[in-house]
This record gives C-alpha cells, structure tokens and sequence, in this order.
C-alpha cells in the first residue's frame, strides 16, 4: 500500500504530501502547537514558498469507510464560502494521516476572535 493515493482528487484544493506538512512544522513539534481540540491539534507551519499555514492534525480514527468519510467532509468543507469563514487551503490523506491545512491566522484563533467580540458586546450591553 503506498503512503499516498494519488487518486484522491478534491476540486481545487492542493493536495499536500505527508513530507510537506512535516518539514512545514518541524515534525509536528510541540513548539509549533497554535491549539488542541475534540478532533486533534493544530500546528504552525511554514511552506516551502514561505506562506504560514494552521495545519489540523485529526486525531486516528480508523473506522470502516473513514476515509470516504474524511473526503466527503473536505469536499464539504472546502465548498463553505463566507466573508468570516477561513477557506481550506488543502488536505493530506495518508492510510495513517488525516490533515487539513488552512491559512494561518496572525490574530489568533476563530474561536478566540468569536470569544472576544462576545465578551466585548456583553460588556458593552452591561451584562457583564
């Protein structure tokens, strides 16, 4: 079984390879850590071009049709458009690997820009 299928082909997205996203963050180094979640960690990287990206490293998983799965929800996720949404830079899939890589972020997290403009507005309605 090869490490990668080169017949995953998913629209427009740029299919990365293992090595890549490894050299992009040192390993997947703790240093490089931007956050955790239900669904795995996230890592600072650096591309080869030198463009900064959050990579998702999915928690293993191996269920049967997971990497069906896996395709439908990057094809899905990929398709989401929104002026406030980050739009998925590609994917890795490996038989041991799940990544999804997104733009990197300066300002911090979705989840900490979306924490601050609610704590912001409660404040400023008086409620907290």
């Amino acid at each position: 079984m090869t490490e990668e299928d080169p017949e995953v082909h998913l629209g427009q997205l740029r299919r990365f390879s293992l090595h890549e996203l490894q050299v992009a963050t040192d390993s997947f180094n703790n240093k490089n850590i931007l956050g955790r979640g239900g669904f795995g960690k996230v890592y600072k990287g650096r591309l080869t071009n030198g463009d900064l990206v959050a990579v998702k490293r999915l928690k293993e998983e191996r269920t049967q049709g997971g990497e069906m799965q896996f395709q439908t929800e990057v094809e899905m996720i990929s398709m989401a458009v929104h002026r406030n949404l980050l739009r998925l830079h590609g994917f890795c899939m490996t038989p041991t690997e799940r990544l999804l890589v997104y733009p990197f972020m300066v300002n911090g997290s979705v989840a900490s820009c979306l924490r601050g403009t609610l704590t912001s507005l409660l404040y400023q309605r008086g409620l907290m």
